[in-house]
């Protein structure tokens, strides 16, 4: 597959967790010890490691896990996700026991550095949800436009972008990954908030939070929702007592 795709970026980095044995009892070291530069690496990406959301795992030629890319490298996450194509090369193994250590035993643990790279994904879904989100941005600009003369209507407008993007990321990881326009839970908890509708608006922050936000919110929203959360439940618990 590698060999058929054009080559877009690449760059070094290194293994890490390489001192951990796989579930099926091999011993990373071992596997490691074996590597000889130029072999290529398979990447997997495991988007529901409860560790690290991006981790990108890093396996030998014969599907044996050595370990993963350093945490945290969405980039490189996001371009398989979206459908693009990864692997790498050894370029060194590093570390290692002396002559001595081998036999009196302890001594440096193997590491690997590897170049990771990138290939020209398949545009196919990402043209298809981008056309989606030229059409969420007009939308959402409509909305917001209307927001202090006609508030139902830009709050159904608002609705009706957060079910159709709980829709698209439904159709895959591939689909989530292409999105761009971000869930619009601030505007419709502040329009229901505005229109006296505590509990409405608390349903609508409860269906984001069970919904798996590939993109997630932005820093500024996040923390308006969280405060208004916390506002309307205060709210809430007062009216029933």
């Amino acid at each position: 597959m590698a060999t058929e795709l054009e080559i877009i970026q690449t760059y070094r980095t290194k293994i890490v967790g390489v001192t951990h044995e796989n579930p099926d009892g091999k011993n990373r070291q071992a596997l490691l010890k074996r590597l000889k530069p130029n072999q290529r690496l398979n990447l997997r990406r495991e988007p529901e490691n409860t560790y690290d959301r991006w981790a990108v795992a890093v396996f030998d030629p014969q599907g044996k896990q050595l370990g993963y890319l350093p945490s945290d490298d969405a980039l490189i996450a996001n371009h398989i996700d979206m459908g693009g194509y990864a692997d790498a090369v050894v370029l060194q193994r590093t570390g290692g026991p002396t002559l001595v250590e081998r036999v009196t035993g302890g001594g440096r643990s193997y590491g690997c550095n590897i170049e990771v790279r990138k290939y020209s994904p398949d545009y196919t879904v990402y043209n298809e949800v981008n056309k989606l989100d030229r059409a969420f941005k007009d939308q959402l600009a409509e909305a917001k436009r209307l927001e202090k003369s006609d508030a139902d209507t830009a709050l159904q407008m608002y609705l009706q972008i957060a079910e159709r993007i709980r829709k698209n990321d439904a159709e895959g990881l591939q689909y989530a990954a292409c999105r761009r326009t971000r869930y619009p839970i601030n505007r419709i908890s502040l329009l229901l908030q505005n229109m006296k509708m505590p509990e409405r608006a608390l349903e609508e922050i409860t269906t984001y939070e069970s919904f798996s936000d590939y993109l997630g919110l932005l820093r500024s929203d996040e923390r308006a929702v969280e405060k208004r959360k916390t506002a309307l439940e205060n709210l809430v618990s007062k009216n029933t007592h």
